[in-house]
């Protein structure tokens, strides 16, 4: 084994700056399988401008508008290389990649703490809150990473300037695209149109890093509130893996992640443990523009283990396939799209893989499996087509069973059973997310145990199965939710909710679905929603609530076979038996 030693002056002078990104990804290109490069305590600071850029698509990304991106470390067609860190603080200016890890083997990267200098979302904090009469007056701090100016109505934001041009990363105006209410003193964080500027009257610059707004109106929040602003664009990755094996990330600070947190796609085997992904600059909240991890048609194991997850501006993990519907049926040779503009342009079809094809109305299966012989596709000209070459003839008796019209192929949407990954989620802390904590929506063994969800707006888990919006496959088969403690979540605990729109009575979605010993605290509308699921197991989970509401209800069943047993409720002394 190798091992290189690398210190932080061992960058690219320039500018008065040392600029890692030129070098370490030569280093990483040139350098033997089997190396381990060693980092020395201190500051590596990675900018866009001599960055790697590569024209890549990412799921769930803006890739077909924003296909070009700036890497700041790439590991490429490598096996058996190893990133580790001791005290270690790599510092990412602009909105470059952090890193991408592409078509390699056996990658562990550790020890490291990773930040942007200043992040693209604007993370504000409310000093105090004055309300006089019909009025509230507000003095706001901010970070002084973050450039502002004021005309009296609005405001500027600014980056960092590029050392190399002089120019700024990028700008934004007042609350930008969208903006989250994080409530500092009860954990939760909402996405709302009542920003920042909402009846804002007039503006004053009061110090270096300090505003004050005065409201034409009250404003209810409170000192020590945060309000996060960004825009929607997914342009591209915090960490992008692809076409990847036996991938570990252990013992990380992830301060934040532009764009959206990690995308790891069409890889074997992913690892993600002891790793915090939450603000490493206490003056900010926001630790991801968008989902920390993102997984998607992967295979293998995905282990995500003994980790923090705190304040993403979307899911915390969502684990999923992607259904491609059928457009053109020529006997053995047929055409599959993507069907959202932000999944396509990257192969997730391969030669010897197993296609299954399902009623897009029903989500339930049509056909026996085929094999794929070969496939073409997504092109430059065409991002969301792919040809494929079956195994045999793609029979119409199939199509018609789908919808019996005579566009019947435009129901079937298809996938790819050989991509589908086994998935262990255990002993994590998820808190303060806008949406929904983990979903899982695959028919490998998911097992989902002793993590804790905390002020969590929507579901604490969602199993959805969907083929008519992100399109996020599939039906599950084998999931165990168990010893998991779900406190001050605004929805559901465990939500099962698959988009079909045709429920076949005798035929359901998800099957064997094992939910047992939870605990849930605070107020829950609904403990567990379960729609079209069979071989449904629901028993000894305990539910703890502040109030006793009338309408509250463990279990809402929804075209389901469910069996339920020994679950109790808790209202303060008096306990209950649940049923539903």
């Amino acid at each position: 084994m190798q091992i290189n030693h690398i210190r932080p002056e061992q960058g690219f002078h320039s500018n008065g700056i040392i600029d890692f990104s030129p070098v370490l990804s030569k280093m990483l290109s040139e350098v033997m399988d089997g190396t381990t490069f060693t980092f020395a305590s201190g500051e590596y600071h990675f900018w866009p401008d001599n960055a790697i850029n590569r024209k890549m698509f990412l799921s769930n990304t803006d890739s077909a508008k924003h296909p070009q991106k700036d890497i700041a470390i790439l590991i490429e067609n490598k096996e058996n290389i190893t990133l580790l860190g001791e005290n270690t603080f790599f510092i990412f200016h602009g909105k470059v990649m952090m890193f991408a890890i592409l078509n390699c083997d056996n990658i562990r990267i550790e020890g490291i703490s990773f930040d942007y200098a200043c992040p693209s979302t604007v993370d504000v904090t409310v000093e105090k809150n004055q309300i006089t009469g019909e009025n509230s007056v507000a003095e706001i701090c901010i970070p002084p990473v973050y450039s502002f100016e004021t005309d009296g109505k609005n405001v500027t934001w600014q980056s960092e300037k590029s050392p190399y041009s002089g120019v700024a990363y990028w700008a934004g105006k007042n609350g930008m695209e969208l903006s989250q209410h994080y409530h500092r003193n009860n954990g939760f964080v909402n996405r709302t149109d009542e920003d920042l500027f909402y009846k804002c009257s007039s503006i004053e610059k009061i110090g270096l890093n300090k505003l004050r707004i005065v409201y034409d109106g009250i404003r209810n929040f409170e000192s020590g509130d945060a309000f996060q602003m960004r825009y929607t664009v997914r342009d591209s990755s915090g960490i992008f893996i692809t076409e990847s094996s036996n991938i570990v990330f252990s013992r990380l600070n992830i301060g934040f992640m532009h764009g959206i947190g990690i995308i790891c796609q069409c890889t074997d085997n992913l690892e993600i443990g002891h790793v915090n992904f939450k603000t490493i600059d206490a003056q900010k909240t926001t630790a991801s523009a968008a989902d920390f991890i993102q997984v998607s048609g992967c295979k293998g194991r995905i282990w995500i283990h003994d980790s923090v997850f705190v304040n993403p501006h979307d899911d915390h993990i969502n684990v999923h396939g992607t259904f491609l519907r059928l457009v053109k049926n020529e006997g053995s040779k047929i055409t599959l799209r993507y069907c959202h503009d932000q999944t396509l342009g990257f192969k997730s079809v391969f030669a010897g893989d197993i296609l299954q094809f399902y009623n897009s109305s029903t989500l339930i299966p049509v056909g026996r499996p085929y094999t794929v012989l070969s496939s073409c596709g997504p092109d430059c000209d065409n991002l969301d087509l792919m040809e494929i070459e079956l195994d045999r003839t793609f029979l119409e008796t199939v199509g018609k069973a789908a919808s019996g019209n005579n566009t019947s192929e435009y129901d079937l949407v298809a996938e790819n059973l050989t991509w589908i990954p086994e998935v262990l989620i255990e002993n994590n802390s998820f808190e303060a997310c806008p949406t929904r904590a983990v979903l899982v929506t695959v028919a490998g063994k998911v097992v989902i145990r002793n993590n804790t969800f905390e002020h969590i707006l929507m579901a604490g888990i969602f199993i959805s199965c969907d083929a008519g919006g992100w399109y996020e496959s599939g039906p599950v088969k084998d999931v165990l939710i168990e010893k998991n403690t779900f406190v001050n979540c605004s929805s559901h605990a465990v939500l099962v909710e698959p988009t079909n729109a045709v429920l076949c009575q005798n035929k359901k979605v998800h099957t064997n679905i094992r939910i047992h010993e939870n605990i849930i605290k605070g107020f829950i509308p609904c403990a567990f929603q379960i729609k079209s699921g069979d071989n449904i197991s629901i028993s000894n989970n305990s539910i703890e609530l502040q109030d006793e509401a009338s309408d509250f209800s463990i279990i809402k069943n929804i075209s389901s076979n469910i069996e339920e047993s020994d679950n109790k409720i808790y209202f303060y002394s008096k306990t209950i038996q649940a049923g539903y």
